[in-house]
């Protein structure tokens, strides 16, 4: 048997870690072993401030706990936006990377609009996922002014980003993270939705799977 690779799913905001199910359900092979925590902040008990840096670094400390040099990152939404910035921090770290539903920039006056909306729901909105309102502006506010199309360039993952074809709010991202990666792709799935992983499981393993397996073979 090769070497395992550590495969890491990091989920979105108003997700649940265990949403990657289906995709490690169909893992091909064990060339893999797959993780899924939870994103520094929104850990159900443990909410806290939210910082892209710190969640970022979080991420990149599982290779001290696994015990290996580089990793693989499969990120939605805000997971997406947490493992490009790890993998733009760290560049050698971070062997394969797949991002769906990925943002690059957050102004500020958007945020502003975003929290308004947030502060009129109710907290049961968020209760499944264990978040509360207060958690959830406190992402908002740690993702205020970051913009990560800067540093695209220095990101040396071999790098997939995949977006629904109904999705036309991220679609402006991921071109330019095809573009501004190098070496990066575009998979743009039919009948889809954000999340993709979600709406269209099958074929979106089929796009991260075929990704994932080119690599390691």
């Amino acid at each position: 048997m090769t070497d395992v690779k550590l495969l890491v799913f990091v989920h979105g905001l108003g997700q649940l870690p265990q949403t990657w199910q289906d995709q490690v359900t169909a893992m091909p092979s064990d060339q893999f072993k797959a993780v899924a925590p939870w994103i520094k902040g929104l850990r159900p008990g443990k909410l806290g401030a939210f910082s892209v840096d710190a969640a970022a670094d979080e991420l990149l400390g599982l290779l001290n706990t696994y015990g290996v040099e580089s990793m693989a990152l499969v990120g939605s939404g805000l997971g997406a936006v947490v493992a490009l910035a790890a993998a733009e921090r760290s560049p050698d770290c971070v062997s394969d990377l797949v991002v769906e539903g990925v943002a690059l920039k957050y102004g500020r006056l958007a945020m502003g609009a975003q929290k308004a909306m947030i502060r009129a729901l109710p907290d049961a909105r968020w209760a499944a996922t264990g978040l509360n309102r207060t958690s959830v502006l406190s992402v908002l506010d740690g993702l205020a002014g970051i913009d990560l199309e800067r540093d695209l360039g220095s990101v040396r993952a071999r790098t997939l980003a995949i977006v629904g074809a109904h999705d036309r709010t991220q679609r402006p991202a991921s071109d330019a993270v095809a573009a501004g990666v190098p070496g990066a792709r575009l998979t743009v799935i039919p009948d889809a939705s954000d999340p993709v992983h979600l709406s269209a499981p099958e074929a979106f393993n089929a796009a991260l799977w075929g990704f994932l397996d080119a690599a390691a073979s």
